[in-house]
């Protein structure tokens, strides 16, 4: 008898959950009162999309480096000739993502002056800094002294409009070669 019991079970819960899923049915359209009250509370999904804060910038992710206390010029980490190092191009353009959150988030003014501690103890800024250096090397692998990363913040106009886009630079403490990695 109890089996007879779990048998009818599973085909009432088979002929519920069909009725449920094919919603395009005449049958399924007037059941529909009834399965959603047994299929509903327990199996239900709440399908919605989930996005991250998109950026209303774009980084690029500067350095120099200054030999016998003069600064060279401001190299920009994803351009190398004839595509040399595809994978520094390619994480430059990853970590440029990154700095610009990290700036957004973590950059403050104190007095009149920014700030860069909150930005110099976190990791994106330890990826810059070393792909700095890997880009340095790869152009040019003589000895330097100090070295500064710049994040070149591009805030396009928004779509539309007459706005210009702006261009802010946000140029961080040298270090020197002498000194510890951040």
């Amino acid at each position: 008898m109890l089996a007879v019991i779990g048998v009818l079970a599973l085909v009432i819960h088979f002929v519920i959950t069909l009725l449920y899923v094919s919603s395009t049915s005449y049958l399924s359209q007037i059941s529909r009162p009834i399965t959603e009250k047994y299929m509903e509370p327990a199996f239900y999904q709440g399908w919605s999309l989930f996005a991250p804060d998109v950026a209303h910038w774009d980084c690029k992710v500067d350095y120099r480096v200054m030999r016998k206390n003069s600064w060279g010029s401001w190299n920009y980490t994803g351009e190398l000739p004839n595509q040399s190092h595809p994978k520094i191009q390619e994480m430059s353009i990853k970590v440029g993502h990154y700095m610009g959150f990290l700036l957004h988030d973590n950059l403050y003014e104190e007095n009149g002056v920014m700030r860069f501690d909150r930005c110099e103890a976190n990791g994106y800024y330890r990826m810059a800094y070393f792909m700095a250096i890997a880009h340095q090397n790869k152009i040019d692998s003589s000895p330097w002294d100090s070295l500064q990363i710049r994040a070149r913040m591009i805030f396009p106009a928004a779509f539309g409009t007459k706005a210009e886009t702006i261009y802010k630079n946000y140029d961080f403490p040298a270090r020197g070669a002498t000194q510890a990695a951040p």
